[in-house]
């Protein structure tokens, strides 16, 4: 095909003159161009509405953050605390030493040493550190007491070691320090700069305690915890160490803590907490709560105080058992409460815990919080966890700062007074010196910083009145206050307007001490925490806590130095309460006397028991079989093959799989129950041994016919002689080739002599922490005080000998003699179910008058608990605690 003339190529001009488009199809000027073309006026709108939009909402999103920013920022800060830990300062840091796992069952022992607590490199590093071999594998006790341990009672200060049942004392050493000495705060900021440890097990912390415990024990008085995060690897199925969570823990008691309300988690972004240095921040106002992590923009938890923390956490009225809870912090009518008090820092590196902060059965967690051998389960996976403990496995804290809010807040009486004179004079009282200056408009007079102790008070002048502000309830001293002191709130107001002086005081003390409501008439009567003992009706049962807990200590610190576990029998206090009470102060589980007893303690969660008596009879065993099913921990005791038989076939019935643990029942003297030393009972263990269900651990043999013999020396040898019956027994019964780990005794008239011979490896003492007047008579009072007694009332006097009180039998039981009344002077009878009498009879005594109180003590304190529904426990005569009975009336 010719091609066209070149001339004709060249000789064509397009109408339109621009360069852009070219095509030998379509004309340009057929070509589409609506950007050129007039909008219609809704297109336009469908354009601004979005853009409109997006800027109103950028702008509200802004407004926001200035309001919130605003009102955060509002303070100033007084600076106490700047610490780079180029030193370490022993005038604000304080190592506690304790062995006692700080109330959630931690396995370390914090020291005051060097090895756990040092400056390296710029910075404190706590380092976890494994506990001398030796201590673990030999019986052993660690005893610091006064050997520069903090803990508050002897028994966060005492470990053991018993290798026969499986105690062991704190596997694993490290660091735990506070700033209680040094720097306390009211409202402020804190701030934390630390690398978080990488390690199976590691349980580091950021947190902030009550200075006193106004409104009563953990949770009352409150806990802030700034942070809290897992050492083990991000895939650690509750958060390894790329998860923080920050909480308050507040509540009437530790069953009823509502730290779950504001418990929040927060996750680092393609990291982890251990990788680097992270700022962990508080900042705490009279109106609001807030953690944050580098940036106070990057909060974890927030809590605004716009309602009363009893509200907030959603208490009920009552407990499980009935018995009313108290509101700890009604009587101030604040929403802040219990977080309007000081707080001190605390910093820890924990190594497990039996509390469930790690989860039993999660990401190979080698021991169960219930076990009694938790820790020696811990220390035997030591080669799995360990291997986790690189370099990394400690905490590094590059700096601390604490900062409190820089003015003084008062709260003011203005009925008189409604302003401050130019010339007026604050004088403050302060209690302690710490930190250092900052800027104050307040010019302090009469203060050397230097002076420790602090001088008795400091004079603060107001200048001008634009130094004060206030209100209808309130005097705002503005400007940074003297960050040296700790304020009580005890001012004098002074000025020279001599009409002022013969007025009220301006300022009002307020006092820490707790106070309560009034109760109205038209309430039932339903005694409570706070009350005091002349509001109880009676006849009731009152304990002296600060007798019962001297007591406790007295026993435990005689008898676990000798590596001999204490089982107390509950058959005494009846008490799921009581009972956790002497586990933390170092008891190894309880003892129940009847099966229903073991029911019931096991429904409130107290698991580790031996059941002491034979459970025998077709409707007892299938019991027992659905107790023993749901409550593996749960001990019985057999002294038949007929009674073994009857439990392995209910068992077996049951489809129970694996096998319970059973103690052989030794006849040593008593002649009540148990199989009878020698043969027999050596044949009766070769028959446990065949059944199916049944696993033998070890004897037992109670002494109980030698609890009351009067004699010192004549109880101590006949304890000594069936002791020895015991133990022979258990040894022959280790060379028929039984694994006999327990061998259990002894009451309260007897451990103390038991826990000396060899071979014992439990006793079961019970009455020593309330005692009665026969156990009294029998060891006499140097070592145990009675504690509990029965409040009653004198009804009726027609005449000096004529005297009736309300407690009779239906209160007091005489199976051990009588009763004695605590005033001196006077004896008891009994004159019915409801009423006793108060006879004078020698020596000097007090009259008594109707309406009078007078306090009975027991003869035979364990049927007496059983009389009764609750204990009302008081210390110096209010009312602290209230315990339910819970096995009153279990027989069966």
């Amino acid at each position: 095909m010719d091609s066209p003339p070149s001339q004709a190529v060249s000789g064509y001009q397009h109408p339109y003159k621009g360069e852009y488009f070219r095509s030998r199809r379509v004309r340009p000027e057929d070509v589409q161009q609506p950007w050129l073309n007039k909008k219609h006026p809704r297109q336009i709108w469908v354009t601004i509405f979005p853009l409109a939009g997006l800027a109103l909402g950028l702008a509200v999103t802004g407004i926001l953050i200035w309001d919130g920013l605003r009102t955060v920022a509002q303070h100033k800060y007084c600076e106490i605390m700047n610490d780079n830990f180029t030193s370490w300062d022993d005038s604000i840091w304080t190592k506690e030493v304790e062995l006692g796992g700080f109330g959630n069952g931690q396995f370390e022992m914090t020291t005051g040493t060097d090895e756990n607590v040092f400056i390296d490199d710029g910075g404190l590093v706590i380092k976890p550190t494994l506990q001398n071999e030796d201590l673990i594998m030999q019986d052993h006790v660690i005893d610091l007491r006064g050997h520069g341990c903090t803990g508050p009672t002897w028994m966060d200060c005492v470990a053991v070691t018993n290798t026969t049942n499986g105690t062991i004392v704190n596997p694993v050493k490290s660091g735990r320090i506070n700033t209680k000495l040094g720097a306390n705060i009211k409202y402020g900021r804190v701030e934390v700069v630390a690398k978080l440890p990488a390690g199976d097990w590691l349980w580091p912390s950021i947190s902030m305690l009550p200075k006193d415990n106004v409104y009563g024990p953990w949770p009352r008085s409150g806990e802030i915890d700034i942070m809290e995060s897992r050492g083990n690897a991000p895939g650690y199925a509750q958060g390894g160490n790329n998860i923080v969570s920050s909480t308050l823990q507040f509540g009437p008691d530790s069953n009823h803590n509502g730290w779950w309300r504001n418990n929040v988690k927060r996750k680092a972004l393609h990291t982890t907490y251990a990788a680097g240095y992270n700022t962990f921040g508080v900042e705490w106002s009279e109106k609001y709560i807030f953690t944050y992590i580098n940036t106070r923009l990057l909060q974890v938890m927030y809590t605004h105080f716009d309602e009363p923390f009893w509200k907030y956490g959603g208490f009920p009225l009552a407990d499980v058992n009935g018995t009313r809870l108290d509101n700890p912090w009604g009587h101030t009518n604040s929403n802040t409460a219990p977080f309007d008090k000081e707080f001190y820092l605390v910093i820890n590196l924990g190594v497990g815990a039996t509390n469930g902060w790690f989860e039993d059965g999660k990401s190979g967690k080698p021991w169960l919080d219930k076990s009694a051998r938790a820790r020696l389960e811990f220390w035997e996976a030591k080669n799995e966890w360990l291997s986790t403990w690189k370099q990394d496995a400690q905490m590094k804290i590059k700096s601390v700062k604490i900062r409190m809010q820089s003015f003084v807040q008062l709260r003011a009486n203005f009925k008189k007074h409604r302003e401050l004179a130019a010339t007026s004079t604050i004088t403050i009282i302060p209690s302690i010196v710490f930190g250092r200056w900052s800027d104050a408009r307040l010019a302090p007079l009469g203060y050397n910083k230097s002076i420790r102790p602090p001088p008795s008070r400091v004079i603060a002048s107001v200048t001008s009145k634009s130094d004060v502000r206030s209100s209808s309830s309130r005097i705002l001293v503005t400007g940074a206050a003297p960050n040296h002191l700790r304020y009580r709130h005890i001012l004098k107001f002074h000025t020279s307007d001599k009409q002022s002086r013969t007025q009220p005081p301006l300022f009002h003390h307020i006092p820490t001490t707790t106070q309560r409501r009034p109760t109205t008439t038209t309430m039932p009567y339903s005694p409570k925490v706070g009350d005091s003992l002349d509001s109880l009706d009676t006849p009731s049962m009152i304990v002296d806590l600060d007798i019962m807990e001297t007591n406790l200590q007295k026993l435990m610190s005689q008898l676990l130095p000798t590596g001999v576990s204490i089982r107390p029998h509950l058959k005494t206090s009846k008490s799921a309460i009581v009972a956790q009470k002497m586990v933390a102060a170092g008891a190894k589980g309880g003892c129940v006397a009847k099966l229903s007893e073991a029911e019931v303690m096991c429904a409130k969660g107290f698991t580790d028991l031996l059941i002491t008596c034979e459970v025998v009879g077709a409707a007892k065993v299938k019991r027992l079989a659905e107790l023993l099913e749901k409550h593996r921990e749960v001990r019985i005791v057999v002294d038949s093959e007929q009674g073994a038989a009857a439990i392995d076939a209910a068992l077996a019935e049951r489809g129970f799989e694996g096998k319970v643990k059973t103690l052989v029942d030794l006849d040593v003297g008593l002649h009540r129950t148990g199989v009878q030393p020698g043969e027999p009972a050596r044949a009766l263990a070769a028959f446990i041994a065949k059944t199916g269900h049944l696993a033998l651990i070890g004897v037992q043999g109670y002494e109980g016919h030698l609890q009351h013999v009067h004699g010192l020396e004549e109880r101590k040898q006949r304890c000594l002689d069936s002791m020895r019956i015991l133990v022979d027994t258990a040894e022959a019964l280790r060379k028929d080739g039984h694994a006999i780990d327990v061998v259990t005794t002894g009451g309260t008239g007897t451990a103390e002599f038991c826990v000396k011979v060899p071979g014992i490896t439990e006793v079961q003492p019970g009455s020593f922490l309330f005692m009665d007047t026969d156990y009294r008579n029998a060891v006499g009072s140097h070592n145990f005080s009675q504690s509990l007694t029965i409040l009653s009332t004198v009804i009726s006097k027609q005449g000096p000998n004529i005297i009736t009180i309300d407690a009779g039998l239906k209160s007091l039981t005489t199976d051990s003699g009588l009763a004695e009344c605590k005033a001196p002077g006077y004896k008891y009878g009994v004159l019915g179910d409801e009423h006793g009498s108060l006879k004078w009879e020698d020596g000097k005594a007090s009259e008594l008058k109707i309406g009078d109180r007078v306090e009975m003590v027991p003869s035979h304190i364990d049927p007496t608990v059983n009389l009764h529904d609750v204990y009302y426990a008081h210390r110096k005569g209010v009312i602290e605690e209230i315990w339910p009975v819970d096995t009153r009336g279990c027989v069966q």
